[in-house]
């Protein structure tokens, strides 16, 4: 009897040891949604631009496992491949926008400039410009990269293989993204990027357009202007800002620009809150347009504390 103890006692070690085994090797698969949460001591996130369901790049934002430049912008242009090899860190409700077969040949850092070499990047039943668009806003969310030279097998990418479209050799975010055209004049065309609001599976995201229209006003109170004006780009896309909302003023400090609005801005007149989705459609807006790295909020003069 002690005999059969034992050995149902050692059946039973062997089997939990060969189950922890197996959970070892073979780990659960996990799925990312946009608001999975994760510690930030144990986990870095970095933002890329991947197409929504409605096949708009997006501001998403993914773990990351390097630090490194080169390894780090290389895992972020893999996680941009059709089921690529970190297909699994992509958040539900989006998916990646470069061919399946794409190939990073080589990835070359010259101080805020970055090159990369690609192989089999096109593929004709996607959409060119939107692939383009993505690297672009990828790369430069890299710190201190602000241009992006894209050859393929060595080769200088100066036209897009099925618009004829021409490209400069060097590309910045004033390649614009998700791109709306409403001019009716070749006379006093400004370009502004607008993010707005996305939602999905009820989280929210944050979509950039690039609007061409014609105004002779300037681009900061363009912003404004769209933002609490209408929808955005299509139904479903959102701007939170309060349509009477008024920019009385602003002023520019080197880097830094200070809004100054009127009560308007609050979401709440009687707590003096404002909105996260409304002070981050407007400063990522700002900053993209005029390369500005820092937004500061006032209303009626006195800063707003985020």
């Amino acid at each position: 009897m002690i005999k059969r103890f034992s050995l149902k006692r050692v059946s039973k070690v062997l089997l939990l040891f060969i189950t922890v085994l197996l959970l070892y090797v073979f780990p659960a698969k996990k799925v990312y949604n946009l608001n999975t949460k994760e510690s930030i001591s144990i986990n870095k996130y970095h933002t890329i631009y991947l197409l929504d369901k409605n096949n708009m790049l997006s501001k998403v934002k993914i773990i990351v496992t390097y630090n490194s430049i080169d390894k780090l912008s290389e895992e972020l242009l893999e996680s941009l491949i059709i089921n690529g090899k970190y297909t699994d860190k992509i958040p539900s409700g989006f998916k990646g926008v470069l061919p399946k077969n794409t190939k990073i040949n080589s990835i070359n850092v010259k101080y805020d400039l970055i090159e990369v070499d690609f192989s089999n990047l096109f593929d004709e039943r996607l959409d060119e410009e939107k692939e383009v668009e993505s690297i672009i806003y990828t790369l430069t969310s890299l710190n201190k990269i602000n241009k992006v030279k894209i050859t393929i097998d060595s080769k200088d990418l100066l036209t897009l293989p099925k618009s004829q479209k021409k490209l400069d050799s060097i590309l910045t975010r004033k390649y614009g993204i998700n791109k709306e055209y409403d001019i009716d004049s070749i006379k006093n065309i400004q370009n502004v990027t607008i993010y707005y609001v996305g939602i999905y599976d009820n989280k929210k995201y944050y979509v950039p357009v690039t609007k061409y229209i014609n105004s002779d006003k300037d681009k900061i109170n363009i912003i404004v202007e769209e933002l609490t004006s209408r929808m955005g780009y299509n139904t479903d896309l959102i701007s939170y800002l309060n349509s009477n909302a008024r920019l009385i003023d602003y002023k520019l400090e080197d880097d830094k620009v200070f809004l100054n609005f009127d009560n308007y801005l609050f979401d709440n007149q009687s707590t003096s809150k404002v909105l996260e989705e409304v002070l981050y459609s407007i400063e990522y807006s700002v900053k993209d347009t005029l390369d500005i790295k820092n937004v500061v909020f006032l209303v009626n003069n006195k800063e707003i504390k985020r």
